[in-house]
């Protein structure tokens, strides 16, 4: 069983969101509007964004993150509610 977080649904509708008007923006030249719900949309995505460490060093205590980057600890994140 997959256990979805509270946020995945939002994240996942905010980049189907913003692809879909980036799409339509190639095909015509964006209306301000436009570029304003894509840049919402894009702030979402950055606001729901957290990486994830897959690994950590008992050496030194470096986290390898989802992307391969080796990065400090990092302090606790806060609660996004």
């Amino acid at each position: 069983m997959t256990v979805r977080h509270e946020h995945e649904t939002e994240f996942q509708e905010a980049l189907r969101e913003a692809s879909i008007s980036i799409a339509c923006a190639l095909d015509e030249v964006p209306s301000t509007e436009d570029l304003e719900h894509i840049q919402t949309q894009i702030t979402i995505l950055e606001n729901r964004y957290k990486p994830v460490a897959l690994l950590t060093c008992h050496t030194c205590g470096k986290v390898r993150l989802s992307n391969g980057t080796w990065v400090a600890p990092m302090e606790e994140m806060p609660d996004d509610s």
